[in-house]
């Protein structure tokens, strides 16, 4: 497979295009070409490499995929200005950038301002290669920084790949002190709803598992894509450190001055309470209307909020609404990502309150959970997705993280099990628990938990 994308890279004289172009650019010139690639490249995850940082969405049922190798361009920034200043970076480097069409950029950010190594609270990354799949077309796009290739830097050379694996057997016990521990952070979430704080407090619960060996990152993500062919099934890391998931909520999606996002609130599963009851309805509210009025200073017009609808994952069921806005001249894209990130639906409400309350805290998230990952391009779009359902990976370490949402008269055991079962998407994942039949995928797979 890698020798067959290489053979096509030179056939098409990418790497002579980028040199000829650097002739009297300043070193810190970007520069792109694309290509697409002849035939049908079915399976991208063929060419995960083992040793370069990678990043990888695909969106199963739409036939969509994105695998971006390696990185011609990549800042990191912390902090409660990080949007901000990476606006601004990102500008400047627009502003040098030199592509066939438009440019595209990679985004992940943790759901606080700081983060612990090794996720950086911010990370924007231009991919050295860049392969992009939609209804069977593959297109293959080359970036590189003037001074490299005046260096006589090659652009890219073969990598090797990361080896096709089973997945290994699970260690994975039950732990009750954790969820105790846990049960008694609810206790305190609603005496500070009670004493009137915040409406809703969203809490993170994780789960540490050990496999017999290294998790192949993608044996994981093929059973991901099987089982959520509806999510958005993302994936970044570098040799042991992954990131990866299959999350079904959008956090923003801009093409020029149209914009929608997502309301999702409020699960339901096999034994639960049903979407319909008061606190799930209630939660489903608060979402749609923090995100309303974040989008409502940035829009020509009021914003329009769609009836909630019944979404499935899995075994699992939400409440989606979408919002959908036409925005004012000279909006910038991270300005809208500041004002949604984060939602009440991975938060609390009032926003600021729940991030306040959780940060005194010291609420622990691993990675990017229930932050966000997604690209964004040179002439302003972007599609950004809250980072939920996701696994840490540290070799054969595997951090299951999952949130609840709590609201005055939460009942803290049943927000214990409905972690549990949102953790149950990944666990399925990695126990290998495949539906039986391509009716099942697409129903939902409400049969396995």
């Amino acid at each position: 497979m890698i020798d067959r994308l290489f053979s096509a890279l030179y056939a098409a004289g990418l790497v002579e295009q980028l040199q000829r172009r650097a002739i009297g650019q300043p070193a810190d010139q970007m520069l792109s070409v694309s290509t697409p690639l002849p035939g049908d490249w079915p399976d991208l995850l063929a060419l995960l490499p083992a040793d370069q940082p990678y990043w990888y969405f695909s969106r199963p049922k739409d036939g969509e995929q994105r695998l971006a190798i390696g990185h011609a361009w990549c800042i990191e920034r912390s902090g409660a200005q990080r949007f901000a200043e990476l606006d601004s970076i990102w500008q400047q480097c627009c502003a040098r950038w030199q592509h066939d069409r438009p440019g595209l950029a990679l985004l992940g950010f943790s759901f606080a301002d700081d983060s612990p190594p090794p996720w950086p609270a911010a990370r924007l990354a231009v991919p050295r290669l860049l392969l992009e799949q939609q209804a069977g077309h593959c297109q293959l796009t080359l970036s590189a920084l003037v001074g490299e290739l005046r260096n006589g830097q090659q652009p890219f050379f073969p990598w090797p790949v990361q080896p096709a694996l089973p997945l290994p057997a699970l260690h994975a016990q039950p732990n009750p002190a954790a969820d105790r521990a846990w049960l008694a952070r609810v206790a305190q979430a609603l005496q500070a709803i009670e004493r009137g704080h915040v409406d809703k407090l969203v809490l993170a619960h994780c789960r540490a598992l050990c496999a017999e060996q290294p998790v192949p990152v993608a044996s994981l993500l093929h059973r991901l894509m099987i089982q959520q062919p509806a999510a958005l099934i993302y994936a970044h890391g570098q040799a042991q450190q992954v990131f990866l998931g299959a999350t079904p909520e959008r956090l923003c999606r801009r093409r020029g001055d149209e914009v929608d996002a997502d309301a999702l609130a409020g699960t339901a599963w096999p034994g639960s309470p049903e979407l319909a009851s008061t606190k799930n309805q209630q939660e489903q509210f608060f979402v749609a209307h923090a995100v309303d009025r974040a989008l409502a200073p940035w829009c020509l017009e009021p914003p329009h909020i769609s009836p909630p609808v019944v979404h499935r994952a899995g075994h699992l069921q939400h409440l989606h609404g979408r919002i959908d806005a036409r925005l004012r001249p000279g909006v910038s894209t991270w300005a809208l990502i500041a004002a949604l990130h984060p939602t009440p639906a991975v938060g609390g409400f009032p926003v600021d309150a729940a991030r306040h309350w959780l940060a005194n805290q010291r609420e622990h998230r691993p990675a990017w959970f229930s932050g966000g990952l997604g690209y964004l391009t040179s002439d302003g779009d972007c599609d950004i997705h809250v980072a939920l359902r996701g696994a840490s990976l540290n070799g054969p370490h595997i951090t299951l993280p999952a949130g609840a949402g709590i609201v005055a008269g939460a009942e803290a055991t049943l927000e214990l099990a409905e972690t549990h079962a949102k953790m149950a998407i990944m666990l399925n994942a990695l126990n290998g628990h495949l539906p039986a039949t391509l009716a099942q995928q697409n129903e939902g797979l409400e049969a396995y938990t």
